[in-house]
């Protein structure tokens, strides 16, 4: 009710103007700065299972031991079997420094373990990739994902990076 209320009176104002949630306003600092907090690793699925994807390096997900491919089985005690990317990113994000229990299936051994990860600040680069490629390697290709204050210097840094390796 509040929220429709404020939005009713955010509309009077101007197309532009809208009111963020408590809920959605890390969903919004990530867009805007790729900053959120969280563990640092994607989750696929698979039919009904969830899999870890990609473990930034140095986050918290990697210090705990978390692989890419790991079976996730259940996170602080809740089965994950089911549920959607959306429910995990829920349960995964929180504040920096607060800790969730993940149980997992080792992709290497197979067996079964918990895990303490304490959830970190964790930063997406606007700029993964870049890389010459080409015949000749004469052509910069340079990955930009996302609009956020830095991504400027980083794309410049990653041209001035292959201009180095590749004057011409």
């Amino acid at each position: 009710l509040v929220k429709t209320g404020v939005d009713a009176m955010l509309a009077e104002l101007d197309p532009y103007t809208n009111y963020i949630t408590e809920s959605d306003i890390e969903d919004y600092q990530f867009m805007m700065t790729g900053r959120y907090g969280g563990i640092g690793a994607s989750m696929r699925k698979k039919g009904e299972d969830i899999y870890i994807g990609d473990v930034y390096e140095n986050s918290p997900a990697q210090k705990a031991g978390l692989h890419p491919g790991d079976l996730v089985l259940s996170i602080d005690n809740q089965i994950v079997k089911g549920k959607t990317i959306d429910d995990l990113s829920v349960l995964l994000k929180g504040s920096p420094g607060t800790q969730i229990t993940i149980k997992t299936k080792d992709v290497f051994t197979h067996g079964e373990s918990q895990k303490l990860v304490t959830r970190g600040e964790i930063e997406i680069s606007s700029v993964p990739y870049y890389s010459l490629i080409g015949e000749k390697n004469d052509i910069a290709f340079v990955r930009l994902t996302q609009f956020t204050p830095a991504c400027s210097r980083l794309v410049k840094n990653a041209f001035d990076s292959l201009q180095k390796a590749q004057p011409n």
